[in-house]
């Protein structure tokens, strides 16, 4: 795992712009994955980024990269909050509960649960939607598939894409994750 492999992928939450990223990567074992997951915790929690490890399979780890501050605004949401008790995070009090209960689902579900949406940051509507229509019949697909505000999300895309442009050329230029990574 590189620090070019997570400003490609969560430059928009690097940036602060966007609650959180997933990146899948190849690992080279369980105990360096933890070691480097530690390395870039200690780089990154004083500037409000947390990195930790969804699923572990065979040489292949799925991170969640995210600003737990941000992600807790969006989980304390009544329809957020709503939708996540169906899914099975009642009794989760803290954001840390919350994605150690998203992990358990994406260990332990057959399908990915859709309900990651919500800690990526999405639009609640659309996240229902794309749960109610089965991914099916979106108006628009982008980094979502957009169910309601396609004017809100076309902006929110091209930010998106912008700071992603921005971060690359800076990484090129010599900057590291901590110099790229926004403290808020």
């Amino acid at each position: 795992m590189t620090e070019e492999i997570l400003i490609h992928h969560c430059a928009p939450t690097l940036a602060g712009i966007k609650v959180g990223a997933l990146v899948t990567t190849e690992i080279d074992g369980l105990e360096s994955l933890v070691g480097w997951i530690d390395r870039v915790n200690q780089e990154l929690v004083s500037k409000g980024v947390n990195v930790q490890a969804l699923r572990v399979r065979k040489n292949r780890a799925l991170l969640y990269v995210y600003r737990p501050k941000q992600l807790r605004v969006i989980l304390e949401d009544l329809q957020a909050r709503d939708m996540l008790d169906r899914f099975g995070y009642r009794g989760a009090a803290s954001v840390a509960d919350m994605v150690n209960r998203l992990a358990e689902n994406v260990r332990d579900r057959e399908t990915f649960p859709h309900e990651i949406g919500l800690f990526l940051g999405y639009p609640v509507e659309d996240v229902r939607g794309f749960i109610e229509n089965k991914g099916l019949g979106a108006k628009m697909t982008g980094v979502w598939k957009v169910y309601a505000d396609v004017e809100s999300a076309v902006r929110c895309f091209r930010r998106f894409r912008k700071c992603s442009q921005v971060y690359a050329t800076k990484f090129r230029e010599g900057y590291s994750l901590s110099r790229l990574t926004i403290a808020i």
